[in-house]
């Protein structure tokens, strides 16, 4: 299968004053071997680039490093490294800044992970850097027992004053038989000595995780356990639509009515992707959505996202009011050879010492190339099917060009 990056986006925010999009920063993406390797962040006004984010992966981390443009050269600001185990498990980010020629760590998590002989997650012991002590300090561990390949228990511990782990909470998680999701969740705090039984969830839907630390059902019950008996607290349910997505809706119980207190939208289409996501709060049923937002995206024939909307509600207009807007350029095909695009495209020799042949199914109308920092080093209207570019320094460059009104590219390397 095809992987499809774009390779420059736009960013603008919204201008109340004048009701226009200002243009905020281009990010110009450059791509090896299917991963993302650069971001240069560019001034939409002066056309020059400020800094930009370099990102590198293994097998067990991926580094993101960000650099400003000073004095005419790339200065490192920050890092931002996030790791995993061999059986792909997150085991920490952290964030440093440059100091003195060095990377200096700030601030992070680290997660001790431990399983069992049949590659169960059993142990995570989650770590946070003291920069004081300028230490890796326990904050929380988490346990978790099987029966079968089934989760039964988690316990969550906290250090004590003495810095020793101490019980926390307890969730014992109930199956039907033959069922690989819990249907009953059981909430038990450690007090006194004991476990005590705080609440339980009525399980219908769940959201599938891989790991055993996330506990979202989407479609559940919430039950306190007063004097010996458990009461209705609060209600979540998924809801299906029919022209794509869903919607959850949230209730709290009064003691006699269920009573809205929150609704989740998103909306995809027939093809699975994302349009509409929205978020709106409720006070006794009456809409209350002063921290509502609202995202809509747009696609082009690919399934690429051409644009993506901001928006969020504003009390004074009962209205949604942009925020923030970012439209997407040409989408580069990472796993092979050919263009993106609905219209075939392909550039020969590769790499190339002076000409280059362009092979194209529709007329070839105009041609741009960009060098490894997104700025444009040469561009002609053409209607033949060949360029010389023994003009350009040796190096990696990006060509782009319009077919049929479609903007297609893909990259070649000058010798």
């Amino acid at each position: 299968m095809n992987e499809f990056l774009p390779t420059v986006e736009k960013q603008f925010v919204w201008n109340p004053e004048f009701s226009i999009w200002d243009s905020v920063a281009i990010r110009n993406y450059v791509y090896f071997e299917s991963n993302l390797d650069t971001v240069n962040i560019g001034d939409p006004v002066n056309n020059e680039y400020l800094s930009r984010e370099i990102y590198t992966n293994t097998a067990l981390e991926d580094v993101t490093i960000t650099q400003v443009f000073e004095s005419g050269t790339w200065v490192n600001m920050q890092k931002n490294v996030d790791t995993r185990d061999n059986q792909g498990y997150p085991t920490g980010n952290q964030f440093y800044s440059w100091q003195n020629g060095d990377w200096a760590l700030q601030f992070g998590d680290r997660y001790v992970t431990t399983y069992d002989g049949s590659n169960n997650l059993v142990g995570v012991e989650s770590q946070s850097w003291d920069g004081i002590t300028q230490s890796w300090e326990t904050y929380s561990n988490t346990l978790a027992s099987y029966e079968g390949n089934l989760r039964t228990q988690l316990i969550f511990q906290e250090p004590s004053m003495d810095g020793t782990l101490e019980d926390l909470i307890r969730i014992e998680l109930a199956y039907q038989a033959g069922s690989t999701e819990a249907d009953t969740a059981l909430l038990f705090l450690f007090q006194g000595g004991n476990w005590l039984l705080q609440s339980r969830f009525l399980i219908d839907r769940w959201i599938n995780y891989n790991n055993f630390e996330t506990f979202e059902p989407v479609s559940y019950t919430e039950q306190e356990y007063l004097d010996g008996s458990f009461v209705d607290v609060y209600r979540q349910v998924r809801n299906d639509l029919d022209n794509g997505g869903y919607f959850d809706l949230g209730e709290d119980f009064d003691g006699a009515a269920w009573v809205l207190s929150s609704r989740f939208t998103v909306l995809i289409d027939d093809k699975g992707n994302l349009l509409e996501e929205k978020s709106e709060s409720y006070i006794k049923s009456e809409l209350f959505i002063d921290f509502a937002t609202l995202f809509t995206y747009t696609y082009d024939a690919n399934n690429n996202i051409l644009e993506r909307i901001q928006q969020f509600y504003d009390l004074n207009t009962n209205e949604y009011q942009f925020i923030n807007r970012s439209v997407f350029g040409a989408y580069l095909d990472v796993t092979g050879v050919e263009l993106i695009g609905e219209e075939s495209f392909a550039i020969f020799p590769n790499p190339t010492d002076g000409l280059l042949n362009l092979s194209s199914n529709q007329q070839v109308e105009q041609i741009r190339i960009f060098d490894l920092h997104g700025r444009m080093v040469k561009q002609e209207l053409s209607n033949g099917r060949q360029m010389n570019v023994s003009d350009l320094d040796a190096g990696l460059y990006f060509i782009q060009t319009t077919i049929n009104k479609q903007l297609v590219s893909t990259r070649f390397v000058k010798q």
